[in-house]
């Protein structure tokens, strides 16, 4: 999750949070090259949970983690909290490049180009990189529809919302070819809908907590946490059939083209 959603008191994760980590773990796998240990880089980190994941998992990987957010005093202890050997944690790109000197095989930037003022410039500078190549593959995920631009977003400064041609514009005019692009979790259209609704009946924001606020217990936590999983299940099979299914969030899986 986002710095600004983190609440220190709750360790309940949120299921879309959960459910996330299983989607993009879908795609390192099925894009996973055959490099026996991978480098992933992870921008935008936020608190360290999704890299973690990947970990957990058993991913024979090193993970570098960047996340501006961060005071050097809090990356300390973020470091000696997380005591992974795999996982390396950094406020900026500059600080990391001693770490940087093999091409990454996953670039992460999830949900994190939403809060970019200049997205395009900000993937181009990336593709751009020494320790990006051909076989760099930047996993993408952002909020979907601007029409449903809320309160939320300007509580977690997003700039902007996308859809599948929005973002495949930004990704092709940042130098990047798009592979895969589409839609997940359209059971959280009509929630957002409705919040939008509201707003705009009774002019007023709701009160945002974000991701930090999810305090209910394992049960139902595994019961959506499940259910959006069956949601991106048959989104995907309808994509395989030709047809577009809508959804809460954007993803994209990209690279630089082959010369």
């Amino acid at each position: 999750m986002d710095i600004v959603e983190h609440n220190p008191a709750n360790n309940r994760r949120h299921p879309w949070e959960l459910a996330r980590l299983e989607v993009m773990w879908h795609f390192i796998r099925k894009y996973r090259p055959s490099a026996d240990k991978l480098l992933i880089l992870d921008i935008g980190c936020g608190d360290c949970f999704f890299s973690m994941g990947l970990l957990q998992k058993q991913l024979p990987a090193t993970i570098i983690g960047i996340d501006p957010a961060y005071t050097q005093e809090e990356i300390v202890r973020k470091m000696k909290e997380i005591s992974h050997p795999d996982f390396y944690l950094f406020r900026t790109l500059e600080e990391a490049q001693i770490l940087l000197n093999s091409p990454v095989d996953f670039l992460l930037l999830l949900d994190v180009i939403e809060h970019i003022p200049d997205d395009m410039s900000f993937l181009k500078d990336l593709a751009g990189k020494n320790f990006i190549h051909t076989k760099t593959r930047f996993l993408i995920t952002v909020p979907s529809y601007q029409s449903l631009f809320t309160s939320h977003d300007k509580f977690l400064v997003h700039f902007r919302r996308y859809t599948n041609t929005s973002l495949k514009k930004a990704i092709s005019s940042s130098h990047l070819q798009p592979e895969e692009t589409g839609y997940f979790f359209f059971s959280l259209l009509p929630w957002r809908a409705l919040q939008k609704l509201k707003e705009k009946i009774f002019g007023r924001p709701e009160k945002n907590y974000g991701l930090g606020a999810w305090t209910h217990g394992p049960f139902l936590t595994g019961l959506v946490k499940h259910w959006l999983l069956i949601d991106f299940a048959i989104t995907r099979f309808f994509k395989r059939i030709g047809i577009t299914m809508p959804g809460l969030s954007n993803y994209s899986i990209c690279r630089k083209p082959v010369s």
